[in-house]
């Protein structure tokens, strides 16, 4: 935190209202700083006002509250650079850059609670915003790679495939021969089919890799820019103070609302009036004498309208929009999470493995294992299932470095319009349980397959 209030004040990205907050708090807590502060007051065109009890504590508060706001800068113009396109970056440190923005709710919640304007606990600000936090897209672009270099080596088998089919067809012949060639041909021109199908699976992997990484670091950018430390010019703290004063003193006399009413005499101009100020007691500096109490219980209800009418017409439509704001970012990125997971389930249930050849007598393989049954499974809502991502285990997470997501070679170069209505010879390829082929078609481990047996995500594993 800094402890200059020169290099907020000089801060072209800080508001006017909080400098010239900062510049009343700064005067009135360092009265012996006038050459340094003056300056700022006739360049902002201020009076100084007196010095309120809790001046200190004020200065201090607001320091620490321009400080944020220069970290919410800094981190929305770091996630700036990670909207670039095909930027593949690490989610956990999006949403760390992004949660600064949190800090509005932080700040001003408690008074809008007093003043019915909020339901929602702060938690439920975090867990909306943390629920995409886990994902590991560097392992998803990890299995797309595994995956298009598989499809390579099978490419290239199948050629040496046929050309042996060739050899063979020029050196046999013969009932059984022709067979056997016919036999062979139907099996590879299945294979091929699959092999299409597949790099077009994993084309659509590679997008949705590159829409999930999109669709976090765009709600990360659209929640730190909610940041704000002042509302009309007001502190967090000054609002909750006037809150209170409504609060508490709509009642009329009310101990807890005449001390808050004494605070906001001292910088909220409507209540600068000596009842307001005094009103705990004597007046000072010559005045009239204590007030009858019948005299302090109407203050207190004046002062309790004159907030509740300044606060309704500067406080409910700021929170209520950060608010909206704040929705429609999560909202926006569990759509956008959602619709990438439903293309690639789509497109992996769309692709049918047929078997391949097998010698006489050779039993089937056996099905992949099923994960136990579920009551009542249809009526689980799916948004568990949806949430991102690829694994769970943090340690093995890379630097969030927002390097360019790199299509593997197999993909980009597979476009020869390859279709096919399935079948084909993947499950013999990937039987070692760690490619993300191999989710497809026996409930292994890939990024996947794990949506197609049980319903889960790798990262749940």
């Amino acid at each position: 935190m800094t402890t200059d209030p020169r290099t907020l004040i000089d801060d072209p990205n800080l508001s006017r209202e909080y400098k010239e907050q900062l510049l009343q708090a700064w005067a009135a807590s360092r009265e012996e700083d006038e050459a340094s502060w003056q300056p700022y007051f006739d360049e902002y065109g201020l009076d100084k006002r007196d010095r309120t009890p809790s001046a200190d504590q004020r200065y201090a508060a607001l320091l620490e509250h321009g400080s944020d706001a220069q970290t919410a800068n800094a981190s929305r113009n770091a996630l700036g650079e990670h909207l670039r396109p095909n930027c593949l970056n690490v989610p956990d440190d999006m949403l760390d850059l992004g949660a600064q923005g949190l800090e509005f709710f932080e700040l001003f919640l408690p008074a809008a609670k007093k003043l019915g304007y909020e339901s929602r606990e702060l938690t439920g600000y975090y867990a909306m915003f943390d629920a995409e936090r886990g994902m590991r897209l560097n392992v998803l672009a990890r299995d797309v790679d595994t995956l298009g270099r598989s499809l390579d080596t099978a490419r290239t088998e199948l050629d040496e495939n046929e050309r042996c089919v060739a050899a063979v067809r020029t050196g046999w012949s013969g009932v059984a021969a022709a067979a056997a060639i016919d036999a062979v041909d139907r099996q590879n021109i299945q294979a091929d089919a699959t092999i299409g199908r597949l790099h077009g699976l994993a084309e659509v992997l590679f997008e949705a890799n590159l829409t999930l990484s999109a669709a976090v670091t765009n709600k990360a950018y659209k929640v730190v820019s909610l940041h704000q430390p002042t509302v009309a010019g007001y502190s967090a703290e000054q609002i909750d103070v006037l809150a209170q004063i409504y609060a508490d003193g709509k009642d009329g006399d009310n101990s807890a609302a005449k001390d808050c009413m004494e605070d906001a005499s001292y910088w909220f101009p409507e209540l600068a009036d000596d009842d307001y100020r005094h009103v705990n007691g004597l007046y000072k500096d010559g005045g009239a004498g204590a007030l009858r109490r019948l005299d302090r219980d109407d203050v207190v209800r004046r002062a309790a309208g004159i907030t509740k009418d300044w606060l309704d017409g500067n406080f409910p439509h700021v929170y209520e929009e950060k608010q909206q704001e704040f929705t429609a970012a999560c909202a926006d990125c569990a759509e956008a999470v959602h619709a990438a997971y439903d293309a690639v389930i789509a497109e992996a249930r769309s692709i049918e493995v047929q078997p391949g050849f097998r010698p006489e007598d050779t039993p089937d393989p056996a099905p992949a294992p099923r994960g136990p049954e579920v009551p009542h499974a249809d009526t689980v809502p799916c948004a568990g299932a949806r949430a991102c991502t690829c694994s769970a285990d943090g340690a093995r997470r890379g630097p969030s470095n927002g390097r360019t997501g790199v299509r593997p070679a197999s993909i980009r170069w597979w476009g020869r319009g390859h279709q096919s209505d399935g079948g084909g010879a993947t499950d013999n390829r990937t039987s070692d349980g760690g490619g993300a082929t191999d989710n497809r078609t026996s409930g292994g481990r890939g990024a996947t397959g794990n949506r197609t047996a049980g319903g889960r995500r790798a990262s749940d594993d």
